[in-house]
């Protein structure tokens, strides 16, 4: 959501996402013209509405940043984004407290330095009018499409704050030479309240909406279709795991490379195949049958040596028919960050299991090229990168028809890694 507000002394733009508010500031009147504090103002407060209404003077006021006050409209709730009662001096402010699908209203007011010889202790008050501006974050679990970023390094900081009695150090090895390090691992906190604390400030919801992602396919007639890469994050496994069991058809593609060990015919396992290997074994079942389904019937290697099978999505089909994808950036690991996306449209669904049935198929190429054009006019379309749909658009009507004609003929194409 986007939206403006002002008065006669300031503006304000305010954006909003799921997890944060974004509000970009600007002065009418920098400097404003204000009363003589000595004649005007028998109190001084740092709370706004506070204020004296004083007689005009000539004194003028430098104002040395705003005050921001954040109401939750359903609770009315307040909270100041202001640190011990400072001004805020920038005109850019993110608000990372927020939930998605709520109503806030930010209150916003300038501030000045306060006079000590009215105000003893107190270093900054408000003053003038007030601005306020209502926005409603997002929800992602409503639409065509829903976005979802976890806490990355960006929120380290944060985390360390909240977290940092539970930071455990060892030492490491890294080109010969001794570091120690310190972490602080969710899992790890004996606090089982704490850790799962832990573990949902890190998610910021991704998780949780990729298992209900998951849970959609209810039972037989449904079909998941997947492909990853590193792929160790427990709650993700058992999630599939518990699909099979419900009577869901589930085929995970994953990453499986191995190299042969130096002076002999071993193989070993690259580091994301290994810890794949060692995850899938830990998942337990209640039948037998599904137990081995799951370790018999579930998986396709995808270890070609010309490619790294790096793809990270899943299918929704029912009854053969791709209804809804999700897919991003993110590993199924525990330290997977970014974003992911789901898309509930038949079309890009679709061209995504087709894209799985390529990748399934052991392939030397990746991906037919009739598709990669589709998924891209989809990606450009979806995220209105403006340079990269100019490009495309004016060669869209000879590209359309020459690549959906390689793409009816089933031509494939190799493409450079």
């Amino acid at each position: 959501m986007r939206t403006k507000s002002h008065n006669d002394n300031i503006s304000v733009h305010a954006i909003s996402g799921s997890h944060v508010v974004i509000l970009a500031m600007d002065f009418i009147h920098p400097i404003a013209s204000s009363p003589d504090l000595s004649l005007s103002m028998t109190a001084s407060s740092s709370e706004p509405g506070n204020e004296s209404t004083p007689t005009l003077g000539t004194h003028q006021v430098q104002c040395v940043g705003f005050f921001i006050e954040r109401r939750d409209v359903a609770t009315n709730d307040k909270v100041s984004l202001n640190f011990g009662g400072k001004p805020i001096q920038k005109l850019m402010w993110g608000d990372y407290d927020v939930v998605p699908g709520k109503d806030y209203l930010y209150t916003i007011y300038r501030m000045m330095e306060a006079d000590s010889s009215l105000s003893p202790g107190m270093k900054f008050t408000t003053y003038g009018e007030a601005l306020r501006v209502k926005v409603r974050t997002e929800d992602p679990s409503f639409g065509t499409h829903g976005v979802f970023f976890n806490r990355g390094c960006a929120g380290s900081q944060a985390y360390a704050a909240k977290f940092g009695e539970f930071r455990k150090f060892h030492r490491v090895e890294h080109g010969g030479h001794i570091q120690w390090k310190s972490v602080i691992n969710p899992r790890e906190i004996p606090v089982p309240e704490k850790s799962k604390e832990a573990l949902a400030w890190l998610s910021r919801g991704l998780e949780e909406a990729l298992l209900g992602f998951i849970s959609k396919a209810t039972g037989n007639g449904y079909q998941i279709r997947a492909a990853v890469y590193e792929f160790t994050h427990k709650e993700t496994l058992q999630a599939l795991a518990d699909a099979i069991e419900r009577g869901v058809d589930v085929k995970i593609i994953r990453h499986c490379k191995y190299a042969h060990h130096s002076g002999d015919d071993t193989l070993i396992p690259d580091d994301a195949t290994r810890s794949a290997e060692e995850a899938i074994a830990k998942v337990a079942f209640h039948s037998l049958e599904s137990a081995q389904k799951w370790q018999d019937d579930t998986f396709i290697e995808r270890s070609h040596s010309s490619d790294l099978m790096h793809n990270k999505f899943i299918v929704l089909t029912m009854n053969g028919h791709p209804f809804e994808v999700w897919t991003g950036s993110v590993n199924f690991t525990d330290s997977g960050k970014n974003i992911f996306v789901t898309k509930q449209s038949e079309p890009i669904s679709s061209l995504t299991n087709d894209n799985f049935l390529c990748l399934s198929q052991e392939y030397t190429v990746r991906v037919m090229l009739g598709m990669l054009y589709e998924i891209m006019m989809w990606r450009v379309d979806f995220w209105t990168i403006g340079t990269h749909c100019q490009l495309i658009a004016q060669d869209e009507v000879m590209m359309e028809t020459q690549w959906m004609t390689m793409l009816n003929n089933n031509n494939l194409i190799s493409l450079a890694e």
